[in-house]
């Protein structure tokens, strides 16, 4: 699932935070632009990253984590500095970093090729896709990313500019690459399922019901097959 947050109107509230949280439990994180450098704090709880927002300058970027891919570690939340060695610092400052919501199905394969070709050293530390990507992103650049599924979703801060990639819905003036969490009991009911590593699905009697509304349309409306099948691969990071 995950979601990437761009704050440039207004900073998020309590509420916002605990509701992006609630179905992406796995850790936050926050960069901003301070002094011409970029700086991130990651692995926090909502607590410490409502204090630290209240005090930020717009605009700045938040993200929550759902992970299924590569361990459940505050040092696998977001953002990851595009560097040589990728670092998996909790604190930390650079020039770029990047936010992923979404799911790159190859990048075991992808990097093991790149390894073996180019005799290179893999950078220590436990890996997902999304930090998979942001080491591809310091060896190819940018570009790279356009060579992913277009379901992928991506914000890159450098200390003059904010760059974003894929689909991100607008709402109070603030970017956000999805507004499931603002649907907490319907996602979690149809969400991820972590035991059997596949999404939960409505059941032939729930896709006949048209009573619960969200948004104006019905659940199967607004979590049907067609939705299942587009997204099953999407929102994993």
């Amino acid at each position: 699932m995950c979601v990437i947050a761009l704050f440039k109107k207004s900073k998020p509230t309590e509420e916002i935070i605990k509701q992006m949280s609630s179905i992406n439990k796995d850790g936050a994180g926050v960069a901003w632009r301070e002094d011409g450098v970029v700086n991130w704090r990651k692995g926090l709880s909502n607590e410490t990253l409502f204090r630290i927002t209240k005090e930020l300058k717009l605009p700045f970027v938040v993200h929550f984590r759902f992970g299924t891919v590569g361990k459940n570690s505050k040092h696998l939340t977001h953002p990851f500095p595009v560097s040589k060695d990728i670092e998996l610092d909790v604190v930390g400052s650079g020039k770029d970093v990047i936010f992923h919501n979404g799911h790159w199905e190859g990048w075991r394969d992808y990097c093991l090729g790149y390894i073996q070709t180019r005799s290179i050293r893999l950078p220590k530390g436990d890996f997902s896709d999304s930090r998979a990507i942001a080491w591809m992103v310091y060896h190819y650049g940018f570009e790279f990313l356009k060579l992913l599924p277009d379901t992928n979703k991506f914000i890159v801060m450098t200390p003059k500019h904010l760059w974003s990639s894929g689909d991100f819905k607008e709402k109070d003036g603030n970017w956000y690459s999805n507004l499931y969490w603002e649907r907490t009991e319907v996602v979690t009911r149809y969400g991820w399922n972590a035991d059997t590593q596949s999404w939960n699905k409505p059941s032939d009697d729930e896709k006949e019901t048209k009573d619960e509304v969200v948004d104006g349309k019905t659940v199967e409306d607004t979590y049907g097959d067609e939705i299942f099948r587009s997204r099953e691969n999407e929102y994993s990071v």
